[in-house]
């Protein structure tokens, strides 16, 4: 039922059935794509869509169920570089315990970003 809704989902609804999925390590083949391919145009039309806790779910499921669609992780990091001010701890980790797996793609400049805003907390 998720697959012919994908079209309509707003961001909570990507994140969210994205993740859901992400503690059994189930990979749909035909839904991560599917979401996949929605959460990137989204952020193509408002590239500040997914907020910070949406941005880190997305990565983090994909990370969970081995997902490494290089286009979509290029955004994500793009998108969360922009607004790592706003990330809450959580997010934070969850953003690079995602990505540090992930090799897909040179997450070495979104953890340098992180690191900046990860500092000053842990002092």
């Amino acid at each position: 039922a998720s697959l012919t809704r994908i079209a309509v989902f707003g961001v909570q609804n990507l994140s969210n059935t994205a993740w859901a999925f992400a503690p059994l390590r189930f990979r749909s083949e035909p839904l991560l794509p599917a979401i996949s391919r929605r959460a990137i145009a989204t952020m193509e039309v408002d590239a500040d869509a997914f907020d910070p806790q949406s941005l880190a779910n997305t990565a983090w499921a994909c990370a969970r169920c081995c997902f490494g669609d290089r286009t979509l992780l290029a955004a994500i990091s793009k998108a969360a570089m922009r607004r790592l001010r706003e990330f809450a701890s959580q997010n934070l980790t969850n953003t690079a315990w995602a990505f540090a797996p992930l090799s897909v793609i040179d997450a070495t400049p979104l953890m340098n970003a992180i690191s900046s805003p990860a500092l000053p907390r842990i002092s």
